[in-house]
């Protein structure tokens, strides 16, 4: 009797488990893809100075989370952002670039909370 339940049991067992991995293995697909996606969010920052405002607009539909001190490049000119995240679609203004120099920048270094390493983007006109 005990072995026949146990025959029973054994292939149940396999069954039910199998979709319970399937699905586990979805949700960590889905939780590497996310966390990939949010490594490589920082390229949806668009960088713009007009006349002598500098602003910085998120097009991503994810925050980007950055360290708040940026340079200009080429002139190595330090900044500092006000928040260090950028919400989906948000616009923030940076206070404190020169403006005689600020037409003459093209490009904006950045750094992530997670890394020393510079990223690049450039800067419009």
């Amino acid at each position: 009797m005990m072995m026949l339940r146990t025959l029973i049991a054994v292939p149940l067992i396999v069954l039910f488990s199998a979709p319970l991995t399937q699905m586990a293995n979805a949700q960590a697909l889905q939780a590497a893809q996310q966390h990939v996606a949010e490594k490589q969010n920082w390229k949806t920052l668009v960088w713009l100075a007009k006349g002598d405002k500098l602003m910085v607009t998120n097009t991503g539909t994810t925050a980007v989370h950055l360290k708040k001190s940026i340079v200009l490049m080429p002139d190595e000119m330090g900044l500092m952002l006000h928040t260090d995240t950028i919400l989906p679609g948000e616009t923030l203004q940076v206070m404190g670039a020169c403006p005689h120099h600020l037409p003459l920048q093209k490009e904006v270094i950045i750094h992530l909370p997670s890394s020393d390493v510079p990223h690049r983007l450039v800067l419009n006109h």
